[in-house]
C-alpha cells in the first residue's frame, strides 16, 4: 500500500511539472510574438556610391572601394554608372565618362569581379545592381560641358525645356523628354545593353521624373499631347488633363524599360527608386495631393500596386533631428500601401550623424523592408565613415535571434522521496527580472586557494532575453578538521555586474542635433565626444552650442 501512495504522488509530481513547462513556454512565446520591433524576416543591407570623388576610376580606388564596403558588413552594392550621359561601363551607346583613368578597361567588370570573387575565398559574395540616371544628362556641378558624343549634344532636340523655354533649372541640368517616343527607344537600348553584357542582380533606375511640373515643354511633346488628347490649347503647368498625360508618359517609360530588362534575363531584379517630398500622406487620396504626385508627376503609388518593377525603392532623406516625423510617417504609409512590388527604404546618410542614422535604420526595421540602403558611400555620415561603419556591423547589421529561456523546476521533496544533497556553496536565489535583461556571468572561486577562474562574458548585440543557467560548484569537504580560518567573503555567482552609472551630459550643436554623452579630451579646437550608445565622435568647437551638466 505504501508503495503504492509512492508511485501515485510521483505520477502526479510529475504531471505537475509537465503542466508548468507547458504553461510557461507558452506564455513567454506570446510576450515575445508580441513585440512590434523584432524583425521576422531577414533584412539586406546595400549602399548607394556615386561618382563624385574617385570612388572606381581605376584599379587601385576600386579594390579599395570594395574592401571597406565589405569591412562595413554590407550585402550589397548599387554603384552609379551612368551619369550625365556618359557610363561607367564598355558600351557602344554611350560615351565613357572622362572621369575613368585611360588603362583602366571596365569600371563595372572590376566591380562586379571583386563582389562576386572575393579575396580570399571565405569572404561573403556582394550583389550588384548597377544604378542608372534614366532622364538626367547632365549636371554642370559635376562636369561643366557635356561630354562630345554625349546624347545631349548628339540629339539636343530630344531635351525637355520649360514652360517659358529653357533647357535647363537652376542646378543647370539638362533632361530628355520621357513623352517622346525616340527617348524611350533609346533607353530601352541602353537597358538592354547593360544587361545583356554584365552578371549583375539587378538594375537600380533613378531620375524617372520631372524636375518640376513647369517642365515637359518640348515642342513634339506638345503635338502629341494635342494629338493624342485633341486639345489645342497650349497647356499651363497645373492643367490637370496636362499633368495627367505626362504622368502617364513616366509610368509608360518605367513598364518599356523594366519588359526590355525582363526580356534579355528574365529573372534580373529592376527597382526604381521614387521621391519623397512634403507631409506624409495619410491615405491613397492624400498622395494624389502631395508634391511627389503633383510637381514630380511621379505615380510611384500606381507602380507599386501594379508591379510595374521588382522593387520600389523610397528614397525617404529626412534629418533626424529636425524631420523624424516626416521619416516615420512616410514608413507608415507604404505599410497600407497593398502593393505588388517589395519594398526598400534608403537612408540620406549624408545628412545625419552617426547616432541618427542608426536610429532611422531601427526604425525603418520596424517596417520589414525586403532592405535598407545607406546613401551614400562618399558622404555617409557627417561625422565618421570608419566610425559608422563599425557602428552599423555591431549594431543595425545583426541579425536579431529569440532565445527561448530555460527552465529550471523548483526542488520538490516530498515524504518517501530522498531530497537532493545540498551543496556547500549555495547561491542565493534572486527574483526572476521584470523585463528582458542581458546577462553577464562571473564564477568566482570556492575557496581563496583554488586559481581564479577568470571571466565568462556573453556577448550579444541583438537579443530579446538571454538566461544564464550555472551549475554550483560542489566543495568537497576535507578529511581531517582544520582550525577555523579568518572569515572569507562567501563565494557567489553574480547574474547582473552593474558598474557605477556615468551621468551623461546633454550636448547641443550648432545644427539643431541633441547628444546624450560626455566630453572626454579637448585637442586644439576638436572635442571628442563619447555618446550614451558608446560610440566617440569627433566635434570642432564651433559646432557645439552649450553643454548641460547633470
Amino acid at each position: 500500500m505504501n508503495t503504492t501512495f509512492k508511485n501515485q504522488m510521483r505520477y502526479f509530481l510529475f504531471l505537475i511539472i509537465i503542466f508548468m513547462i507547458i504553461g510557461l513556454t507558452l506564455g513567454w512565446s506570446q510576450l515575445t510574438s508580441s513585440e512590434p520591433t523584432t524583425p521576422t524576416k531577414k533584412i539586406s543591407y546595400g549602399i548607394l556610391i556615386n561618382t563624385q570623388g574617385r570612388n572606381y576610376v581605376d584599379t587601385r580606388s576600386s579594390a579599395e572601394l570594395m574592401r571597406m564596403i565589405r569591412k562595413g558588413g554590407f550585402d550589397f552594392i548599387i554603384p552609379k554608372v551612368r551619369e550625365d550621359g556618359t557610363v561607367y561601363y564598355l558600351s557602344v551607346i554611350e560615351p565613357r565618362s572622362m572621369k575613368i583613368a585611360t588603362d583602366f578597361l571596365d569600371p563595372l567588370s572590376e566591380l562586379i569581379t571583386l563582389a562576386h570573387f572575393p579575396s580570399p575565398a571565405t569572404e561573403p559574395i556582394l550583389q550588384v545592381y548597377p544604378w542608372l540616371d534614366v532622364l538626367k544628362v547632365h549636371d554642370r556641378r559635376s562636369q561643366l560641358f557635356p561630354a562630345p558624343e554625349s546624347v545631349v549634344v548628339k540629339r539636343p532636340e530630344w531635351l525637355s525645356l520649360t514652360y517659358g523655354g529653357e533647357k535647363t533649372d537652376e542646378s543647370r541640368c539638362l533632361y530628355l523628354d520621357p513623352a517622346l517616343p525616340e527617348v524611350h527607344i533609346y533607353l530601352e537600348k541602353l537597358i538592354k545593353e547593360i544587361v545583356g553584357k554584365y552578371n549583375v542582380e539587378g538594375i537600380y533606375l533613378d531620375s524617372i521624373c520631372y524636375p518640376a511640373n513647369t517642365w515637359g515643354y518640348n515642342p513634339e511633346a506638345i503635338k502629341l499631347f494635342h494629338q493624342e488628347t485633341g486639345s489645342q490649347e497650349s497647356p499651363l503647368p497645373d492643367n490637370p488633363e496636362w499633368s495627367s498625360w505626362r504622368r502617364e508618359k513616366l509610368s509608360t517609360l518605367l513598364r518599356r524599360l523594366s519588359s526590355a530588362a525582363k526580356s534579355v534575363k528574365p529573372e534580373i531584379k529592376v527597382i526604381a527608386g521614387v521621391e519623397i517630398k512634403g507631409q506624409p500622406p495619410e491615405s491613397k487620396e492624400a498622395f494624389k495631393s502631395s508634391p511627389v504626385y503633383t510637381e514630380t508627376l511621379q505615380d510611384w503609388l500606381s507602380w507599386a500596386e501594379e508591379g510595374v518593377v521588382d522593387i520600389i525603392c523610397i528614397k525617404n532623406y529626412w534629418r533626424e533631428y529636425s524631420d523624424a516625423d516626416k521619416f516615420k510617417g512616410w514608413l507608415r504609409f507604404i505599410k497600407q500601401i497593398k502593393s505588388k512590388s517589395g519594398f526598400w527604404v534608403a537612408v540620406a546618410g549624408k545628412l545625419n550623424f552617426t547616432d541618427d542614422i542608426i536610429a532611422q535604420m531601427r526604425e525603418a526595421q520596424t517596417y520589414q523592408p525586403e532592405a535598407i540602403i545607406l546613401n551614400n558611400y562618399r558622404q555617409p555620415t557627417r561625422d565618421n565613415r570608419d566610425l559608422l561603419f563599425s557602428a552599423l556591423k555591431r549594431t543595425v547589421f545583426v541579425q536579431p535571434m529569440r532565445l527561448i529561456p530555460t527552465f529550471v523546476p523548483p526542488e520538490l521533496t516530498p515524504t518517501g522521496i530522498p531530497p537532493t544533497p545540498t551543496p556547500l556553496a549555495t547561491p542565493t536565489p534572486t527574483a526572476p527580472p521584470t523585463s528582458p535583461t542581458v546577462h553577464i556571468v562571473t564564477l568566482e572561486t570556492a575557496t581563496p586557494s583554488q586559481p581564479t577562474t577568470p571571466t565568462i562574458t556573453i556577448p550579444v548585440a541583438e537579443v530579446t532575453t538571454v538566461t544564464a543557467v550555472v551549475a554550483t560548484p560542489v566543495v568537497t569537504p576535507a578529511l581531517t578538521p582544520t582550525p577555523t580560518p579568518t572569515p572569507t567573503p562567501t563565494p557567489s555567482i553574480s547574474l547582473l555586474i552593474s558598474p557605477t552609472p556615468i551621468e551623461w551630459e546633454t550636448i547641443y550643436l550648432t545644427n539643431g542635433n541633441i547628444i546624450k554623452g560626455r566630453i572626454i579630451d579637448r585637442i586644439n579646437k576638436q572635442v571628442i565626444v563619447e555618446t550614451s550608445d558608446g560610440l566617440k565622435l569627433n566635434l570642432s568647437e564651433s559646432e557645439i552650442e552649450k553643454v548641460e551638466r547633470p
